[in-house]
C-alpha cells in the first residue's frame, strides 16, 4: 500500500471513530466505558445503560461538559457517597449488616462483579 493509500485510510478511520464516540447515544456507545461492563454481574442501572435507557444518571449527574474522545465528562454524584445506595436500595431492603458498615462501597461493587450477584468485591 502506498504511503498516501495509508495516510488516507488512517485518516478516514480516525473521522468515523471521532464521529461514533462524538454521537454516541448514552455513556457506553462510545466505547469509553467498555470496562464498566466487562462483569458477568452487571448493576442494575449500568445494565440500563447498556440496553439504550439513562441508567449511569441514577447515581452520576452531569453537570458540565459531555464525554468526548479526548476529555472525560464532567458528574457529580446525585448524592453523598454513604447515601447514594439507599436512593434505590432503601434501608428497609437491606440487611442488618448496615449497623455495622455505613459505606457500601467499602464492600460492594457499584458497576459489577465477576464473582457475586450482590456485586461484593
Amino acid at each position: 500500500m502506498s504511503r498516501t493509500m495509508a495516510s488516507i485510510f488512517v485518516a478516514v478511520a480516525a473521522f468515523a471513530l471521532a464521529v461514533g464516540v462524538a454521537s454516541a447515544d448514552n455513556c457506553l456507545d462510545g466505547g469509553c466505558h467498555a470496562d464498566e461492563v466487562n462483569y458477568k454481574y452487571l448493576h442494575g442501572p449500568l445494565a440500563a445503560e447498556e440496553l439504550g435507557m439513562e441508567g449511569c444518571t441514577s447515581c452520576h449527574k452531569p453537570v458540565g461538559n459531555a464525554c468526548s474522545a479526548d476529555k472525560r465528562g464532567d458528574f457529580e454524584f446525585a448524592a453523598a457517597e454513604k447515601e447514594l445506595c439507599s436512593i434505590c436500595h432503601g434501608r428497609s431492603t437491606a440487611t442488618d449488616h448496615l449497623q455495622q458498615h455505613d459505606n457500601c462501597l467499602d464492600c460492594h461493587s457499584p458497576h459489577g462483579s465477576d464473582d457475586s450477584s450482590s456485586m461484593q468485591r
